[in-house]
């Protein structure tokens, strides 16, 4: 059911929404890149201001996991307004920021490379926290879509309440413990890797 659901309606999506972060990415990486310690006080603050990291740089774990859990829902949630497929602007601030931090790595790490910052930075957690967001980004362009068939009334559209139902239901079963398989890598395994990069 989970899969049928994930190849039918998500699928489809996945590779537009990667695209938009990829775009995004390298536009904040550009920029950041001019303007490194800039950039890296406003990510600081921007976790500092989330409680993510306290004072001393230590992450959260709860913290983090309730802020990408509030990402992947607001997402769905934009689903419900119709034409605009607003998702898509979840997925471009992401990868703004994303780029971001690339951009500012060194100054962020203390001089390490961005290859190092992409393998023990961010892969570990990303391989998991990504695709999440992915998906929750997936499912509400669909809805949006959906909505606005509905509003147009256009022949042969897709029934919203089913699918609101097995989104609901692959966003608990899939989506959610991803997101907390991150949380929980970026907390304990991540600052490990980037010490041992160090």
């Amino acid at each position: 059911m989970l899969i049928n659901f994930y190849k039918e309606k998500i699928r489809p999506h996945l590779l537009s929404i990667v695209i938009v972060l990829i775009i995004f990415t390298v536009v904040g990486y550009l920029f950041a890149r001019g303007n490194s310690e800039k950039i890296a006080e406003f990510i600081k603050e921007m976790f500092t201001d989330k409680n993510i990291i306290d004072e001393m740089g230590r992450i959260d774990g709860f913290k983090l996991f309730l802020n990408n859990l509030r990402v992947a829902i607001m997402s769905v949630l934009l689903g419900f307004i119709p034409f605009l497929a607003l998702p898509y602007l979840i997925m471009a601030i992401n990868g703004a920021v994303i780029g971001g931090v690339f951009g500012a790595g060194a100054t962020l790490s203390g001089g390490l490379p961005i290859w190092k910052i992409i393998v023990f930075g961010i892969l570990p957690h990303g391989i998991f926290e990504l695709p999440a967001l992915f998906l929750a980004a997936a499912i509400g362009i669909r809805l949006s879509r959906m909505v606005g068939q509905a509003i147009m009334k256009k022949e042969g559209r897709e029934p919203v309440r089913p699918f609101i139902k097995d989104a609901l239901k692959f966003f608990t079963l899939v989506i959610l413990p991803m997101l907390v398989i991150a949380a929980i890598i970026e907390t304990t395994i991540t600052p490990l890797l980037l010490n041992l990069a160090m």
